[in-house]
């Protein structure tokens, strides 16, 4: 008894170097309870220059909700570490407590260096 596949691309290499701008195709799996009669396809992004600027001119700007200043992100980069040094410590202190939870901790000498 033998099984053996052919790894043949799904979409022909020919077929992907003729596609121009804006092109793609593709192959879709289903579901066997669920077959897809076409599972094959090609299609081509059109844009609507005209539509996409009057969308952009439409627009409104966003509203500026705060100024944020190197001394905002410095203080919040200072806080998410002590944060997480708290977290760090506080597992470290149940781990090094309980008998049974105690080789969880690696021992920075004996793994070697770093």
């Amino acid at each position: 008894m033998s099984e053996s596949r052919q790894l043949d691309p799904s979409v022909p290499a020919s077929t992907i170097s003729n596609l121009s701008s804006r092109e793609f195709v593709g192959i879709v799996a289903d579901d066997p309870a669920v077959p897809i009669a076409l599972k094959a396809f090609h299609g081509r992004i059109i844009n609507d220059r005209d539509a996409a600027a009057r969308e952009r001119n439409s627009l409104l700007p966003l509203p500026k909700v705060r100024t944020v200043d190197e001394a905002t992100i410095t203080d919040n980069h200072q806080q998410v570490f002590k944060d997480v040094r708290k977290i760090y410590d506080d597992l470290m202190q149940i781990l090094s407590s309980d008998s049974t939870k105690r080789y969880l901790i690696i021992n920075k000498s004996a793994s070697g260096p770093n």
